[in-house]
């Protein structure tokens, strides 16, 4: 019904910048950056009579992975009382060269730190359950030792600051493939948002002790980089170390209904909220139509800071290598190799025995038998597959498992890395620039959003999209662009600038040639400027839609202040850094 209602009604927002929602989205440090350079514009951009920062007027902040990281950052810094130019200024040193990979790498190698315990009874008997010592948990206790400060989520229901802000950390659980939101309002009575339909919580105390660090460290771990993340053992702490608390407090009565057992009370993996959703665009929707069922208004602008892409980097198909030794030897080639080490280990042993070469005897004797042992072992185990009856899928593939092996080794290879080439390119890019399609679809062609969007893409202005944001403008908003072309414009700089910003691969680290090049503070400026651009495109929408925006001194003054600093960074695309 819902999705009707988005497909059929328009809705204009109440006030053109009044109550703002912010979405980040996913992309390692990039993100962080680029959302940086948005929150440091909008922060010293006043609007209105009351001269509140757009920052300010900010009311929810969803994230997903590297935006998380910015999310729950600067939440957490606000709370505390810190000043923005305080926040950023600590934010763009938690992101300096490879500081936190060092922490992390740090961590990892000293066994005191890892010194978290939980208990669960197994009948009478109490067990200890401990956090994990890999990567993703080194990430969560840099997080916590650099920035967080064994912060919990209490903090967001114990807000004594005047800025209220609903967060939402996304991040995807795999007993169900969704979605898992670590939502939070203030409100304790809302404990069940924190989740999903299928698995949430129920225990606002619980809920409360979770670490800041453990929750970004859910939202940030994207596939193929990190493990998963588990919950109870990984959100273990001092404050938190009842497992069996811990499980109580998650519903799981609509938790994978044909296999209940098998689940209910049981340790589930949560990973990057990228997985399903990159942008937070769902949580920022289903927020929009919960408030309007709390009678609250609805969001008059929802921002979405985007550092990925509609580029498709094209897969390149490793070739066979024709040189070399692995030209020459196939599988079966060297197991038949190998059978040589029977005679081999037998002869060593008559050598010891009888005297005869006996330190050759010694010095071959361990290495034969190894192989030997290998190949029969092997040979043992291929004979029982192909007559075994292990199914048709088994049986299929060692009836024709002969041809396999007199593969040369190079075009086995060849295969191998094909095959994992294509596995990550679906993972890391096109699963996820599918799944933004259909977001973004859902999203900006439905009647009920279009009027309240403000996007704000890295790619904005990189010399791939030139083309692609001209056809747009000049589709789109023929009605006003063509007047102020040459103004709006964006000068070589800019477009140099942000070529470099969209071209920052997807890490949680600057190396020593980004750091040199200045890398980080130019995805920041990207996000400075192009948030500058799409708030005077947003306005002169707005005077379209709604032509008493034209004689709103409000307005018109923000917009004539924005064209002054587009004009700044028309000269010096860094100004504002």
């Amino acid at each position: 019904m819902q999705d009707q209602v988005r497909k059929l009604t328009e809705l204009k927002p109440s006030t053109p910048l009044g109550n703002i929602a912010l979405a980040l989205s996913g992309g390692g440090f990039r993100a962080a950056c680029f959302g940086l350079g948005v929150m440091n514009y909008l922060q010293r951009t006043a609007y209105g009579v009351n001269n509140l920062s757009l920052l300010d007027r900010v009311s929810f902040i969803t994230s997903t992975s590297g935006g998380s990281i910015l999310n729950a950052c600067y939440t957490s810094r606000m709370i505390e009382g810190v000043s923005f130019r305080q926040f950023y200024e600590e934010m763009r040193n938690f992101m300096q060269g490879d500081k936190l990979i060092g922490e992390v790498f740090k961590l990892l190698n000293e066994s005191d730190k890892w010194n978290e315990v939980g208990t669960k009874l197994d009948g009478e008997k109490k067990l200890e359950v401990r956090k994990n010592p890999n990567l993703i948990n080194g990430f969560a206790k840099a997080y916590d030792s650099l920035f967080f400060r064994g912060n919990t989520f209490d903090l967001y229901y114990n807000n004594p600051s005047d800025k209220k802000v609903t967060i939402c950390f996304n991040s995807t659980e795999f007993n169900n493939g969704q979605y898992f939101r670590f939502y939070n309002s203030g409100d304790a009575s809302k404990v069940f948002m924190i989740g999903n339909y299928y698995l949430n919580f129920n225990n606002a105390d619980v809920a409360r002790r979770l670490k800041l660090s453990d929750m970004v460290a859910a939202s940030s771990c994207f596939p193929s980089g990190f493990e998963p993340i588990i919950y109870p053992n990984d959100f273990i702490h001092e404050g938190l170390n009842d497992v069996d608390q811990m499980l109580d407090a998650i519903t799981y009565k609509n938790n994978n209904p044909l296999n209940q057992s098998a689940i209910y009370k049981k340790q589930f993996s949560l990973m990057d909220g990228g997985v399903v959703d990159n942008q937070g665009l769902e949580s920022m929707m289903a927020e929009d139509d919960f408030r309007d069922s709390q009678n609250k208004n609805r969001f008059d602008l929802m921002m979405v800071c985007d550092v990925g892409s509609y580029f498709l980097s094209p897969l390149e198909t490793p070739l066979v290598n024709t040189k070399g030794w692995t030209s020459k030897w196939s599988i079966k080639s060297i197991f038949r190799l190998m059978f040589w080490a029977i005679p081999v280990a037998i002869l060593c042993i008559l050598s010891i025995i009888t005297g005869i070469w006996r330190p050759v005897g010694l010095l071959l004797l361990i290495p034969s038998v190894a192989i030997a042992a290998i190949h029969i072992l092997i040979a043992s185990w291929f004979n029982k597959k192909k007559s075994g009856n292990a199914g048709s899928w088994s049986n299929t593939i060692f009836s024709k498992i002969d041809f396999f092996l007199t593969l040369k080794l190079n075009v086995i290879i060849q295969m191998l890395k094909a095959r994992l080439a294509s596995v990550v390119l679906l993972a890391s890019d096109v699963f996820m620039k599918q799944i933004r399609k259909l977001y973004y679809g859902d999203f900006y062609r439905a009647p009920f959003y279009k009027d309240r969007t403000l996007s704000c893409f890295i790619y904005e202005f990189a010399a791939a999209h030139k083309q692609t944001r001209e056809q747009n403008l000049n589709k789109k908003d023929v009605a006003w662009y063509k007047q102020v072309q040459a103004e709006l414009s964006p000068s070589k700089a800019i477009e140099d600038v942000a070529t470099e910003a969209t071209a920052m691969g997807t890490t949680l680290w600057f190396d020593a040639n980004e750091e040199k090049d200045k890398k980080r503070e130019k995805i920041i400026a990207t996000g400075q400027f192009t948030i500058c651009y799409n708030l005077i495109k947003h306005i002169y929408r707005m005077e379209i839609i709604k032509p008493e925006v034209k004689n709103d001194t409000n307005v018109q003054d923000l917009k004539q202040r924005l064209l002054a600093d587009w004009a700044k960074f028309k000269t010096d695309p860094m100004w504002a850094v």
